[in-house]
């Protein structure tokens, strides 16, 4: 979808908040250059005071992008956008994240063990405008079905490595994926990044960035 707008991004500073390895291999996918940049936001120790899913995640990557913002709107070369996000599990209510350690990755895998959880994610994009920045703030859902696991299976997997650093304790672009029935949404939303949403949505900016203001 952002093939039409593939030159115009070629000749905006875009920025990715984010040192995750598969958001960065899912914007490359879409063909424009951008600077990966660590945000200063400290995630680990300012969780925001909610359980509401959609509001954690989006509060979250609103921080770490607008914190990319601060340390770079004074530079000689200020990016045009900078991208947030955040992902999160979530099942019964409860909201999980990245486990602590192997043990905390087993027990999260036999809470998902044959059941039906979201997958939720933040995303920010501000974006320059005549008066400063400006943020469009989403959110997205992907719903997935977990096989039945054996405990077997689960800390075979959990000893694999794959769990840790990733939301749920599982990876669904590695072996992780063999342990998901089905999906439904957004794969890529899953993977961290909900790719669609975004091309829809920095569509809908430059689009507005065009239009003759009064």
């Amino acid at each position: 979808m952002l093939c039409a707008y593939k030159t115009l991004l070629s000749n905006r500073r875009v920025v990715l908040a984010s040192t995750s390895e598969r958001r960065k291999e899912i914007l490359g996918g879409l063909g424009f250059p951008f600077t990966v940049v660590q945000s200063s936001f400290d995630e680990d120790k300012n969780r925001p005071n909610t359980t509401d899913p959609k509001e954690f995640t989006q509060w979250t990557a609103s921080q770490k992008a607008l914190a990319a913002v601060e340390d770079l709107k004074n530079h000689c070369n200020p990016p045009d956008f900078v991208i947030g996000a955040d992902t999160v599990v979530f099942l019964d209510e409860v909201i999980l994240g990245k486990p602590t350690d192997s043990d905390h990755a087993v027990e999260m895998l036999k809470r998902l063990s044959g059941k039906v959880h979201s997958v939720v994610t933040g995303l920010s994009i501000h974006y320059k405008s005549q008066n400063g920045y400006k943020e469009r703030l989403i959110s997205e859902v992907t719903r997935v079905k977990m096989a039945t696991l054996s405990n077997l299976i689960i800390n075979s997997y959990v000893e694999s490595g794959e769990s840790l650093g990733k939301a749920g304790s599982y990876g669904i672009q590695g072996l992780g994926g063999s342990l998901i029935e089905a999906i439904d949404g957004d794969y890529y939303n899953v993977v961290g990044f909900p790719l669609h949403r975004f091309t829809a949505e920095m569509i809908s900016i430059i689009q507005e960035s065009k239009e003759p203001h009064s």
